[in-house]
């Protein structure tokens, strides 16, 4: 089984619809790291609208790694992605390919969100930890 949930059907269109009811603002477009998504049963890596990432500094490839752009990886309470996975800083608003190679993402981190429709790395839809709602102190949560 997957660590990240799937919330597709069949046809691999993401369930629920767009997690973010209204953006205000994103943080600066920044490498989303491939590395800590597991591959699917056909080798896919897809990485769904509504996971909540953090910023990291450390652990990058080498090959990714300047100096002015930020690095993304799932949000983990335990910082089991690195030093600063621990701290959320926005989510993700669209669907992203990653089995080829790391995408650019620029999360949300200003504006109206569903806590249904988003999710942490690891965990189920919806299930949003007090922490992270702290550290998105941006994000106003709605339900429906």
């Amino acid at each position: 089984m997957s660590p990240l949930p799937v919330p597709t059907n069949y046809q691999r269109r993401p369930l629920g619809g767009d997690p973010i009811h209204q953006e205000l603002t994103r943080l600066p477009t920044g490498f989303l790291i491939r590395d800590y998504f597991p591959a699917d049963a056909n080798g896919d890596r897809i990485v769904w609208q509504g996971l909540l990432v953090a910023e990291v500094n450390g652990g990058i490839p080498e090959s990714l790694m300047t100096a002015t752009q930020p690095y993304y990886v799932p949000y983990s309470p335990a910082a089991a992605y690195g030093q600063g996975s621990d701290t959320a800083v926005g989510i993700m608003r669209e669907r992203h390919d990653e089995t080829i190679t790391d995408w650019q993402i620029a999360p949300v981190n200003f504006g109206i969100a569903y806590t249904q429709r988003c999710y942490v790395a690891g965990g189920v839809l919806g299930d949003i930890p007090a922490a992270a709602v702290t550290n998105l102190a941006g994000i106003q949560w709605r339900t429906g």
